[in-house]
């Protein structure tokens, strides 16, 4: 019986790895920061933006309060010019006339996805000066897609109440996640080196 050998080994794996290495360094940082991210932050309640610590001890409740309250003006516009019957019952819970509610909590703030990102395209091979404008229109992508998703999801809770747990939990979290990636498709195929030698 023939047995692989260290050599066998290294000429068939090493090529593999060199040649996507840049997708085995995109899924090392997503899921890396994607767990920092989730034992790094603690909190005593979904709803509320004001015991938000990280690492234990670092209060982060101001600027999550900010970017989520932020981020239910510029939805709560966009259903005004729209036409869309909806009032606010409490400061980021959306009332419609049917009675159904839905409340934006800090974790619906984009801020983890665009933290995920800016990690990802950070550790990415390439020009820093091009990660310097790349990273903020990524983050500036990332927060036109949560208010494309947040839209969406409150008018799933309108019209079909029964619906919201799947499209939450399933379609839009998913569809995030792969806007994140097309992003960095992006960057790695086009951006990193273009115009420039590696």
């Amino acid at each position: 019986m023939k047995t692989l050998k260290n050599s066998d080994l290294k000429t068939c794996f090493l090529p593999f790895v060199k040649q996507y290495q840049d997708v085995f360094r995109f899924l090392v940082v997503l899921f890396v920061c994607h767990f920092f991210w989730k034992y790094s932050i603690s909190y005593n309640d979904d709803l509320r933006v004001t015991d938000l610590t990280w690492l234990g001890f670092v209060d982060i409740s101001a600027p999550f309060a900010y970017v989520t309250q932020m981020t239910v003006e510029v939805v709560r516009s966009i259903f005004g010019f729209l036409g869309v019957e909806v009032a606010m019952s409490a400061p980021r819970q959306f009332l419609f006339p049917n009675g159904n509610t839905v409340t934006v909590v800090w974790a619906c703030n984009g801020l983890k996805q665009m933290f995920l990102f800016a990690c990802i395209i950070l550790f990415a091979r390439g020009s820093w000066s091009r990660k310097m404008w790349f990273i903020p229109f990524g983050v500036f992508v990332c927060f036109v897609f949560n208010i494309a998703r947040l839209l969406f999801l409150i008018w799933i809770v309108r019209d079909y109440y029964h619906m919201f747990d799947f499209y939450h939990e399933y379609v839009t979290k998913y569809l995030f996640y792969a806007a994140l990636f097309l992003l960095w498709v992006w960057w790695n195929e086009k951006l990193k080196y273009f115009g420039s030698t590696k």
